[in-house]
């Protein structure tokens, strides 16, 4: 993997070292501890972002990579959107387990947006066996990784503060009738859009007096 990073870095191009937490506890999950070890591997060529830096250097440090000052960017997943730094073709990810499948897709494409081959790994433990790596392995359309992750990690609560989780529907299921809430969605929009009409009056007074009903409950 180093001569494949010294590689980018010798050509010209950008590379993304991915890390899940500021100070992690396990092995390979602390972008401080990283950020040291790229430092020592490849002197004056790492900048470093996370949460926890300031504005200005986080502006220092992503020009010292866009221009090639550093050419190797060690970070969190803060670089999941925002930065577009086109010759980047190379990304590392460490402990992928720790990101959602979403963000994992989100972060790959960072790299290769020159139109250029371009390289994603993940270093993960030889007994992870993640089925979010393996989906990420088996495709690169967003639609396919947002269905899987929709059914890996569920929705949380529609109207609550829960991110994650299946919502306890009584007689649906949110992933295998999720057509139906499609269908749902678009009614209940065009029935808003028209709710002077006498018959969408009426369904919007029942809809109002089951979630009354529902809250009391």
């Amino acid at each position: 993997m180093l001569n494949r990073i010294k590689a980018s870095v010798c050509s010209g191009k950008r590379v993304f070292i991915v890390v899940p937490q500021i100070e992690g506890r396990e092995e390979e999950t602390s972008v401080l501890d990283i950020y040291d070890k790229y430092c020592s591997l490849f002197p004056n060529k790492v900048s470093l972002i996370h949460g926890k830096v300031s504005e200005d250097d986080k502006e220092a440090s992503t020009l010292a990579f866009k221009t090639g000052l550093c050419p190797i960017l060690v970070a969190t997943s803060v670089i999941e959107v925002g930065i577009d730094v086109k010759n980047a073709d190379l990304m590392v990810i460490y402990s992928p387990s720790h990101f959602s499948l979403s963000s994992l897709h989100q972060l790959r494409g960072r790299v290769g947006r020159d139109g250029t081959p371009s390289e994603c790994i993940l270093l993960s433990s030889l007994e992870d066996d993640d089925e979010k790596l393996k989906i990420l392995m088996e495709t690169d359309d967003g639609f396919k990784v947002a269905e899987e992750d929709l059914r890996l990690r569920g929705p949380g609560d529609i109207a609550g503060v829960r991110q994650s989780g299946l919502p306890e529907f009584a007689f649906a299921n949110i992933i295998d009738d999720f057509k139906i809430f499609e269908i749902a969605r678009d009614d209940a929009t065009i029935i808003l859009k028209n709710k002077m009409l006498s018959e969408n009056l009426e369904i919007i007074e029942l809809a109002k007096e089951k979630a009354l009903i529902s809250t009391l409950s």
